[in-house]
């Protein structure tokens, strides 16, 4: 919540992708659910965040995993999804992966890995594993018309990691 508090504070929207199996958070908890009005309340969008690898343990394929993902996210907010972005694409089959998921979710807008959200339109950077590789984001304030910034608000802390779980 700081984090779409900061945003707003700072007179930004952003897109939050919720997993729908977190082991920090439970996305049917009355906490979760309160949180995602609240960041809503705050003019940001709440979206699907998926996650692969469940077939090759648990039986079954990608698509039905990720179409359970969905129907587990779509019940909890009450309202279906717009977008969705997938957490390690690399592992999820990439981005062809999210195309193809987009083109058979025809009702959905877009996923988070899209060309129009990366370069050349716009400059992505991401805190992967706590670290910003092309520096910190507020390096490149106001050298990019457009950024793409994904942030893992588990990294971010003011005193101690264990405030995030």
């Amino acid at each position: 919540m700081r984090v779409a508090r900061a945003d707003a504070d700072a007179g930004c929207t952003s897109s939050f992708f919720l997993r729908a199996h977190a082991r920090g958070y439970n996305l049917l908890s009355l906490p979760s659910l309160m949180m995602i009005r609240e960041i809503e309340d705050l003019g940001h969008e709440v979206q699907l965040h998926l996650e692969g690898g469940f077939g090759r343990l648990l039986g079954g394929d990608e698509n039905s995993w990720t179409d359970r993902q969905r129907a587990i996210f779509e019940a909890a907010v009450g309202r279906g999804i717009s977008g969705f972005s997938i957490h390690e694409p690399a592992r999820m089959g990439g981005i062809p992966f999210a195309d193809r998921l987009l083109a058979r979710w025809e009702d959905v807008e877009y996923h988070a890995y899209q060309d129009r959200f990366m370069a050349p339109s716009m400059k992505y950077l991401s805190d992967s594993s706590g670290s910003w590789r092309e520096g910190h984001f507020r390096v490149w304030v106001g050298r990019e018309p457009l950024l793409h910034v994904l942030t893992h608000p588990i990294w971010w802390f003011e005193h101690s990691p264990a405030e995030n779980y």
